[in-house]
């Protein structure tokens, strides 16, 4: 046999048998065996290992593992739509199984020619289950022109019908086993040979030749057909992966498929780079849409227009002029026509109900699946893409037409895929006022990071956020860190002082004279003076100790002034 995608089907269902039951539907002591049970016996159904699986899922994996290929399911779409069913219709009788006809003969043989059969499979056992010398094997192992005359006699035989008495099915397959195991017991010893001459090496393939079973032109014929049945699955490749890269041109008068999500370039792209927009006024949907995505563009808003100027699915409008630099990953606006007006004079036919079908429920289906659904319904559908809240990247979320409406076979649904949920960006708040908890908790419910700084403020309570060091209102990325200064309250002061004498001989007057004066003393800490004292001072005032304070430890320089005018020399004074 071959392989085709009713061979995948089998095997998905063999996969789901696994899921459901936790255990593979066949085993054995080794390959052979499950292989041979694969062929020949029926899996257990699954509601014997667990009987709440929904009896339409034991049904659709039983369908699937059909021995017939004609009997499976024969598009993976089918299986699909039926697994669908099981959410909203666990135990519902849709899974239609494809009902057996036995195009299996049966075959009528006399007594002689199933007599003269086994005789010969007789002889041909002996020849190869019992090892012998090497010489006499090597004159046993080439058989004679009589004695492969006479084996070709009867495997003639084999083949004729005669309606004499019943050749029961089951027979075959038991006489089939047996046949298989005596081959395998040959080969097994045949491998065992190691001759060490030409003419033994040649007598041993003539040997696993007649052990096959198999004439040397049917052979030959079977080598043929494997080798173009290989050419044949390299074209089909090369033909998928054409199409696939738009090299074959466009499908004639198909409706396009049009989608507006972005293309494999226009990910690997950065956002600042621009490309030049083309011209696809004129172009059929189809191929502007891949135009488009070549340059990492895609189509954005859909409408449609009737036009006498451009034939139906061809561009009408486009939002970008042609030649205006975009940056990639831009959606595109286009208008696209219905084809012209159709005039009064124009005579129309009546709708019959052949040419009615209703529009399907495409809500939640992928983009294959709702093409297919289209096409069962005899519809057409283009593809749009908009951000949803409430269906998964991928799914339609919104279709044009509301389901089961009654339209005309050959009208065109939109139907909008979801680009998933919208990501906003969130906008800072303000956080003064407040503490730094109530703050924290604001800044996670919009994925912001707090950045907290703490400093004395003798103006605002110890504890509260009173200023931020990104504005309120600013639109931010989430996961943005944001600044917060919070208060520590009143700096503490430290205060040092200091202490001058000053002596007789800094009196700035006369002994005896009875002079007075205005006198200031000011203390300089690094240009900031002070002055730490004043008054009318007379000769007798000296010495004078004058103790003074300051928030810096800085060392005072001291000096005085008389009636306005600086008296010559100045002290230096420690603050402790």
């Amino acid at each position: 046999g071959y392989s085709d995608e009713r061979s995948d089907i089998y095997s998905l269902g063999v996969t789901m048998y696994e899921m459901v039951t936790g255990r593979v539907p066949f085993d054995g002591d080794n390959n052979v065996t499950i292989a041979l049970a694969h062929i020949q016996k029926e899996a257990m159904p699954v509601t014997s290992y667990y009987e709440d699986i929904p009896k339409s899922l034991e049904k659709i994996i039983a369908k699937a593992m059909q021995k017939k290929p004609e009997r499976r399911y024969q598009t993976i779409q089918e299986l699909i739509l039926d697994l669908k069913r099981v959410f909203t219709e666990p135990n519902g009788d849709y899974v239609q199984m494809t009902p057996v006809f036995n195009d299996s003969p049966t075959i009528m043989m006399s007594e002689e020619e199933r007599n003269k059969i086994k005789a010969g499979v007789q002889k041909e056992d002996q020849l190869k289950v019992f090892p012998v010398d090497p010489q006499v094997e090597q004159k046993e192992a080439v058989p004679d022109k009589k004695e492969e005359s006479s084996k070709r006699e009867n495997q003639k035989m084999a083949q004729n019908i005669e309606e004499e008495e019943p050749y029961e099915e089951d027979d075959y397959e038991e006489e089939y086993e047996e046949e298989q195991g005596k081959r395998f017991l040959g080969r097994k010893f045949s491998k065992r040979r190691d001759y060490e001459e030409e003419e033994d090496e040649e007598t041993e393939l003539e040997g696993a030749d007649e052990e096959s079973g198999m004439d040397p032109k049917l052979e030959k014929l079977v080598f043929v057909l494997g080798i173009a049945a290989a050419v044949l699955v390299a074209l089909f490749v090369i033909f998928m992966i054409g199409k696939a890269l738009n090299l074959f041109g466009s499908d004639g008068g198909k409706q396009p498929s049009i989608t507006t999500e972005s293309t494999i370039s226009s990910e690997i792209t950065t956002e600042d780079e621009v490309v030049s927009m083309i011209k696809i006024v004129g172009m059929d949907a189809k191929e502007a849409q891949s135009r488009l995505e070549d340059l990492g563009l895609s189509f954005g808003k859909l409408e449609y227009e009737k036009s006498e100027e451009y034939e139906k699915d061809q561009i009408i409008k486009q939002s970008v002029a042609e030649g205006e630099e975009v940056a990639v990953g831009t959606q595109i606006d286009i208008v696209i026509s219905e084809g012209a007006e159709a005039t009064t004079e124009a005579t129309t036919e009546a709708t019959t109900e052949e040419d009615l079908t209703e529009v399907p429920d495409f809500y939640g289906d992928t983009k294959n699946d709702a093409e297919y659904e289209a096409k069962q319904y005899g519809i057409k559908v283009v593809f749009k893409s908009a951000y949803s809240n409430e269906q998964d990247k991928g799914c339609v979320f919104e279709q044009s037409i509301p389901a089961n409406t009654e339209v005309k076979k050959g009208t065109v649904v939109t139907v909008t895929l979801s680009l998933g949920a919208e990501e906003t960006k969130p906008k800072v708040p303000d956080f003064t006022g407040g503490s730094v908890s109530n703050a924290q908790s604001l800044a996670n419910s919009l994925g912001l990071v707090l950045n907290v700084k703490e400093q004395y403020n003798s103006e605002v309570s110890e504890g509260t956020v009173y200023d931020q060091g990104t504005p309120e209102g600013t639109e931010v990325e989430k996961g943005t860190i944001i600044t917060i200064y919070v208060s520590k309250g009143s700096e503490p002061v430290t205060v040092y002082q200091g202490s001058i004498t000053l002596s007789e001989g800094a009196n700035p007057f006369t002994e005896g004279e009875n002079e007075s004066g205005y006198v200031k003393v000011i203390a300089d800490q690094d240009g900031e003076e002070k002055v730490i004292f004043e008054g009318t001072l007379t000769y007798k005032d000296f010495p004078k100790t004058i103790t003074f304070t300051s928030y810096s430890n800085k060392s005072a320089h001291i000096y005085m002034i008389v009636d306005g005018e600086q008296v010559p020399g100045d002290w230096v004074v420690a603050m402790e």
